[in-house]
């Protein structure tokens, strides 16, 4: 297990939601094959949701959550 910590500033967290939004957009251009990247695996898009929600999720103050593969 790793258990990873840092700040992150107050006026940054409205942009995690906007990042988790952009993430999703560009998963359904890569399914789409819209993009010239490679697809990188369900796991990827499951970790980057996970972190984006997580640090949504304790910025209101809810308690950490393990990621779950």
């Amino acid at each position: 297990m790793l258990d990873v910590s840092f700040r992150v500033p107050g006026s940054l967290i409205p942009c995690f939601g906007l990042l988790r939004q952009v993430l999703e957009e560009a998963t359904e251009l890569e399914a789409e094959h819209a993009l010239l990247a490679p697809d990188p695996g369900p796991q990827v898009g499951e970790v980057q949701d996970w972190c984006c929600a997580e640090l949504l999720r304790q910025a209101s103050g809810l308690e950490p959550t393990r990621w779950r593969s």
